[in-house]
């Protein structure tokens, strides 16, 4: 029980900030998922057939990819890039299969176009952040698919890599967005 409160970011004693979304419950999102989201998201990353967290990462950081890999390698070392990359990697094509479980199916169209890279990083970053102003993986995905499509996926994902490596990419992937982010506004 402990481990899920602690992944949906519900854990007793937890710091509160300003809300940035006061729509949204903190740490879980219980609205409809954002179907046209998660089939940029898949397209930005190859497609479905051959979705990579690498490609998608070139989308969303452009000319910047080396300097954010670098940037990310020095904070996280090789090993934590490496285990966020194999590990997002799967959580994403698990969605695709939990999802198709679920009898969900992605828009045909995605929004916002998956090669407009900038675009696409604003509403990961929006899907991604709950009230509290903390983007987590687990709230992305609850946007993108689904809490029920989530919880499975987060479940398979730990089975799999172990708690470990889904803190780890919640870690490099909060990282990621905030540094993208950051570099957006400058």
């Amino acid at each position: 029980m402990a481990f899920a409160l602690l992944l949906t970011g519900l854990w007793p004693g937890a710091a509160q900030a300003k809300p940035k979304n006061p729509a949204a419950a903190t740490g879980v999102y219980l609205g409809r998922p954002d179907l046209a989201l998660m089939r940029s998201l898949v397209e930005a990353g190859g497609g479905a057939a051959d979705y990579h967290t690498t490609t998608l990462l070139d989308v969303l950081a452009g000319s910047k990819t080396d300097a954010e890999l670098v940037s990310l390698t020095k904070k996280f070392g090789a090993a934590g890039v490496k285990t966020f990359v194999v590990t997002f990697d799967f959580i994403v094509t698990d969605s695709l299969e939990q999802l198709a479980h679920a009898e969900l199916k992605l828009t045909a169209d995605p929004d916002p176009d998956p090669k407009d890279g900038d675009a696409l990083l604003d509403a990961l970053n929006e899907a991604g952040t709950d009230r509290d102003d903390t983007f987590t993986v687990a709230y992305l995905l609850d946007h993108v698919v689904s809490h029920p499509v989530r919880v499975a996926v987060v479940r398979d994902t730990a089975s799999k890599y172990g708690a470990a490596s889904i803190r780890i990419c919640d870690d490099v992937l909060s990282q990621l967005m905030d540094d993208l982010d950051s570099d957006d506004k400058t």
